[in-house]
């Protein structure tokens, strides 16, 4: 008799994943978009929004996010790569150390209160890096585009963490506009992933 298959998407077609991967990708940039709008609205020096009005935003923003992190966290696992750059859990354990050094150095060098966009940057990335991964494990990219893409997702994110790291040492306004540099940047790098992707 034949056993069923383990995993319960063992059934479904590498073109979903394909398209979860797509579709994941996209929700991630609308994420960012009302997340950009939310900051927008929410923290703007001299003239800020009621939450009733920016509460919704938020709450909408993180809702799609964390579909969107899932569809691409499910195709990653599920679509065979032919192959590899870097991926897996080598990847994610870099991603870990590098999160913790930046945290010591955050907290006790830069004497920078810790904040999930920490987190959500250094995540961004790891995830970025293993979906270019997947793009060229697919054959959807060469392996020279995908070192300028990963090459470019991590000066994307560092420029972000400069952001981050010295929001609070910035006048207001110069805060207020530091706060959306890394939202901009991911939104536009994942603009240029999702179109090698189609």
């Amino acid at each position: 008799m034949r056993l069923p298959p383990t995993n319960k998407f063992a059934g479904l077609q590498p073109h979903v994943f394909m398209k979860d991967l797509i579709h994941g990708n996209i929700l991630l940039i609308v994420c960012c978009a009302f997340y950009l709008l939310w900051w927008c609205l929410a923290f703007h020096p001299s003239k800020t929004m009621s939450k009733m009005i920016t509460g919704p935003i938020i709450a909408f923003a993180a809702a799609v996010g964390i579909v969107g992190g899932y569809l691409v966290l499910r195709a990653i696992s599920n679509i065979s790569l032919s192959r590899s750059l870097i991926g897996g859990f080598k990847l994610l354990g870099i991603g870990a150390i590098v999160y913790v050094v930046l945290l010591l150095i955050s907290f006790f060098v830069l004497n920078r209160p810790v904040t999930t966009e920490l987190l959500l940057i250094v995540g961004w990335a790891t995830l970025q890096i293993s979906y270019t991964n997947v793009l060229y494990g697919t054959s959807h990219v060469s392996f020279m585009t995908a070192i300028i893409l990963i090459l470019l997702i991590i000066a994307f994110a560092v420029a972000s963490l400069v952001a981050y790291m010295f929001y609070y040492q910035l006048e207001a306004m110069a805060s207020y506009i530091d706060g959306m540099i890394p939202l901009v940047l991911v939104m536009v790098m994942m603009i240029v992933t999702t179109l090698f992707s189609l």
